[in-house]
């Protein structure tokens, strides 16, 4: 949901967490540019998030796939470990 919508629920920060996938690559097989395109209409769809966004955390989620499963504790771990580096710029974006 765009953070202009999430706004028209009266909230007064918004937070968004963007997923950038490995668009670095070329495909080897037809499986791998649909999972391609898909990344590519997801990361474009995010922007505009990103651009109304108060703070945005970018998970650099290059080595997984929206529909690979097994890289599903990889992607935990980025995000953790990036949610608690930026853990003090969060609470002072959420303080002004």
């Amino acid at each position: 949901m765009p953070a202009g919508e999430v706004r028209k629920l009266g909230v007064d920060k918004v937070l968004t967490i963007k997923f950038s996938a490995g668009l670095n690559y070329e495909p080897k097989n037809i499986y791998e540019v649909a999972f391609k395109s898909i990344d590519i209409l997801f990361e474009g769809r995010a922007e505009e998030a990103v651009r109304e966004s108060d703070y945005v955390i970018d998970l650099d989620l290059s080595e997984a796939s929206v529909f690979n499963t097994k890289k599903i504790d990889y992607c935990y771990n980025v995000g953790y470990i990036t949610a608690l580096t930026k853990i003090n710029e969060i609470k002072k974006m959420l303080e002004k």
